[in-house]
């Protein structure tokens, strides 16, 4: 017999068999198709063929003779948390604060545990201090030797050491621990303790509790937003008035309290109701009380007597936030909307001044400036009592700090980012200095939109507050950041992986990502862009924008630039749901025509890709809000949410589009998906808490499937046969004793032939939407308030064998694999080696055998 090693194109007919040698097999399987089988093959004279490998026992091969082998029902790889951020993070920021000689600002961040140190000259980074509480207050030792922290959840103060810049001591105060003030001479931190109304004294000589003393209780107020999920707690300030002296504002008695922190003797001055808001002159000779909601009065403390001073009548409501000038004879103080200078001697109020929301009001380190931390940052002049810049234009902000030692101040935003705002505080010369993170880049806050390539390869998470992408490869490894506009919205992968397009709610532009660099190109548009689609062959973009002519642009993906004018179409919005969803937009499968949701017009609009004009508009019922095509486009879907309906639209003609019936489902309808053979729509209904099974041929919702939360993302499986719905939970509860942040989340498997629910994956996190590869080996959801993407997929690995991946195990299989191995396909690796080699063809067997 002679050898030959070769590449042999046979042309058999028959079927698989198996013919047993001591150290080979002889394996050759065909049908009317051709086979290459490539590598050791022995071929002897009268044409006998035997496939031998070294690695390969006798007893490897068994006959594969047999009727099909089904694949059994898909399963999800478990669902692990993959981090849009890295370490160290700096998430939630609750404090700003200056060292005292002003060279750092420090940020105390709850969720991450961490304070977060800048160089206030540089802004560079310098370091991240970590806790082990979350601290929902700061304040800082005038003489800069330690931070105080309170630890809301934790009952606890913590000390950090400013000389190690270390954490050095945790103290047990009272229950709900939500405020921190230092004294003047860095003796005492006096902690407001919100859920027991007390207030602990910590002795920072020896770091303990000296006395513990009633208040008349604290004011909580909650900031949440529901498009991040973020929410910010404060409670009422109660600041040292002199070294030993701590005010009180006793807004529910109608009390102010004057507070010994030496003695535990406590001052209570009836005063007029809602005390609320609380300044201090920089010589302590002055403290003001603001009176809040229709109260309109402000109350004058001289701190040397210890007594009222003045109490004065205002002409508007007052909203809190009070400073004051270095003597204590003016304050700025903020109304609805707007600031005020009043007269601490008689009384009298100046103009009102264009501020805007005010959240907090701090007096510059000269004294000549208030500044009012809030929607603008605005510089109020105490000599001219008048505005004189606006001095953050980036983002509103919650809570700041003004240095102690020069013309700066910092500020950060809790429920619109996590940004640290740095302006200058030099009178007219004042404005923006940096516009940053509140965290060390590359941050990846608040990743709340998600999108998967095709094949699975790429997986990119978009982060609302840190205004950056995250990009994955099929992994789940991070490949890198981009930047994109502020306030990034939905997200779409190109057919071939290549880029990524992020609209941008509150940038004028359209972020372009290429996903091998990570770079971005930015390329303008109007303001608000909220959705994307992409053509089916890559070429273009299409964004929709809710705002200053709501419309869609056309972005060519090639040259990088706008195509064509914008094309107006019915008013877009925010529609509600979980996580504040906006308007949708859809594209046929054949790209061919664009579906606009006008949800505050009560229409649709329908935009023809090709000639790049508007066709027309459709009225709907009241207020549609999701639109999806069936799977050969011939039908148009509207979910109608203030009606309960999804109506469905019929293109009777090429490009001709007609109302054709509307379907009662049930409250809110929300997300869709249609099955593949066009017969059935799957809707969340989002108020009812279930998902609606609709027959679309006989124009009906036939069943409703109770889940456990609001669905807020769904995909069939790769066989059609199962639904995965995501949906969760995430609350926060302040009060009465408990402050508690929670989150849950689950995958729930819900079978389409039973209309059941087989399967329940927890997910520890809700998720915002819902993404998948087209073959669902990866699924990745957004999750706010985990910062980061849920990812699983379905296990792909357990079915190797199944080479032509059409839910069978057959001998066709077995072709495929040839295939496969003749033009080196990543099928062949059946041993998960990496490589394509004979051993491959062993793994298959055995994989095959053990079945799917």
């Amino acid at each position: 017999m002679s050898v030959r090693s070769t590449r042999l194109l046979l042309a058999v007919t028959g079927t698989l068999f198996a013919v047993g040698a001591a150290n080979a097999q002889q394996v050759f399987f065909g049908d009317t198709d051709q086979i290459e089988i490539r590598e050791q093959l022995l071929i002897s004279e009268d044409g006998d063929i035997s496939f031998v490998s070294a690695d390969m026992p006798a007893t490897a091969l068994v006959s594969l003779m047999g009727e099909p082998s089904t694949v059994s029902a898909l399963a999800l790889d478990p669902a692990q948390l993959l981090s849009t951020g890295s370490d160290p993070e700096g998430d939630q920021p609750t404090s700003v604060k200056y060292l005292p000689d002003g060279s750092e600002i420090l940020i105390a961040h709850a969720a991450s545990k961490t304070i977060v140190r800048f160089d206030a000259n540089t802004m560079a980074f310098i370091g991240a201090i970590s806790l082990t509480h979350q601290p929902i207050d700061m304040d800082i030792a005038p003489d800069g030797s330690v931070a105080v922290c309170a630890n809301l959840a934790d009952d606890t103060a913590t000390i950090v050491d400013l000389t190690t810049m270390t954490e050095s001591t945790i103290i047990p105060v009272g229950d709900g621990p939500g405020r921190v003030h230092i004294s003047g001479d860095s003796a005492y931190a006096a902690v407001g303790n919100a859920f027991d109304s007390t207030l602990s004294v910590v002795s920072l000589t020896t770091n303990t509790v000296e006395r513990t003393v009633s208040t008349p209780g604290f004011v909580t107020s909650l900031s949440f937003s529901p498009e991040s999920g973020a929410f910010q707690v404060q409670f009422n300030e109660h600041p040292f008035i002199d070294n030993s002296t701590v005010l009180f504002p006793g807004f529910f008695d109608a009390t102010i309290d004057l507070i010994d922190v030496t003695t535990g003797a406590v001052t209570s001055i009836p005063s007029a109701n809602n005390p609320r808001g609380v300044g201090v002159s920089a010589d302590n000779s002055t403290a003001a009380v603001t009176h809040t909601s229709s109260n309109q009065t402000l109350t004058v403390i001289d701190v040397a007597t210890k007594t009222v001073a003045n109490t004065f009548g205002t002409p508007d409501n007052l909203w809190g936030p009070i400073a004051l000038n270095n003597d204590g004879t003016l304050a700025a103080v903020a109304i609805q909307n707007a600031t005020k200078f009043a007269n601490l001697t008689t009384g009298a109020f100046g103009s009102s001044q264009n501020t805007a929301s005010v959240n907090q009001m701090h007096t510059t380190a000269d004294g000549m400036y208030a500044l009012a931390i809030g929607f603008r940052g605005s510089l109020l002049s105490f000599a001219t009592q008048s505005l004189v810049i606006d001095t953050n234009n980036a983002v509103s902000c919650t809570i700041g700090d003004v240095s102690p030692a020069g013309p700066q101040a910092a500020m950060c935003s809790t429920t619109f980012g996590e940004d640290l705002v740095v302006v200058s505080t030099n009178g007219a010369l004042g404005g923006l200095e940096s516009f940053t993170v509140s965290g060390p880049p590359p941050e990846g806050d608040k990743c709340r939109t998600s999108a998967v390539s095709a094949d699975g390869s790429i997986a990119i998470g978009v982060n609302i507050f840190s205004d950056t992408a995250t990009i994955f490869d099929g992994s789940g490894n991070i490949t890198g950041y981009a930047p994109t506009g502020m306030r990034p919205a939905e997200v779409e992968i190109t057919p071939d992986g290549s880029k990524a397009v992020v609209a941008n709610l509150d940038s004028s532009f359209v972020t372009v990502i290429d996903t091998a660099t990570a770079t971005s190109t930015n390329i303008p548009i109007s303001t608000r862009g909220s959705q994307v689609e992409i053509s089916p062959d890559g070429n273009y973009a299409y964004v929709c924008v809710v705002s200053s002519g709501d419309g869609v642009w056309r972005i060519n993906l090639n040259t990088l630039a706008v195509e064509g004018a914008k094309i107006l179409t019915g008013n877009m919005g925010g529609v509600g749901y979980t996580y504040s969803q906006t308007s949708d937009m859809k594209l046929s499968p054949d790209g061919s025509t664009l579906a606009v949701c006008g949800s505050f017009t009560d229409e649709v609009s329908f935009i023809d890709t090709t000639t790049w004009t508007f066709m027309y508009d459709i009225a709907t019922g009241d207020f549609p809000t999701r639109a999806t095509f069936s799977p050969d486009g011939t039908q148009l879907y509207i979910a109608v949410r203030n009606e309960d309906t999804i109506e469905v639209f019929d293109e009777i003609l090429d490009g001709v589009w007609i109302f054709d019936s509307a379907i009662g489902v049930g409250d809110q309808p929300y997300n869709m998906v249609v099955s593949d053979d066009g017969n059935t729509l799957y809707v969340s209904n989002w108020g009812d808490t279930n998902l609606g099974i609709v027959d679309l041929v006989a124009g009906s919702q036939t069943t409703t499937i109770p889940t456990t939360d609001r669905i807020t993302g769904m995909t069939l499986s790769s066989d059609g046969a199962t639904l995965y719905a995501g949906s969760g939970t995430s609350s926060t509860t302040v009060g009465a004793g408990i402050f508690e942040t929670t989150n849950s989340g689950q995958i729930e498997h819900i079978d389409l032939n039973s209309n059941t629910i087989v399967q329940t994956d927890n997910i520890g996190f809700i998720p915002a939407m819902l993404s998948a590869s087209d073959d669902r080996s990866v699924i990745a959801m957004p999750s706010p308030p985990a910062d980061g993407l849920i990812y699983t997929g379905e296990e792909g690995d357990d079915c190797v064998a199944d080479v032509n991946g059409d839910g069978m195990l057959t001998p066709t299989d077995f072709t495929a694999w040839i295939n496969a191995f003749n033009n080196n396909l990543p099928e062949c690796d059946q041993n998960g080696d990496n490589a394509c080699t004979p051993t491959d063809f062993t793994a298959w067997i055995a994989n095959y055998n053990a079945g799917c």
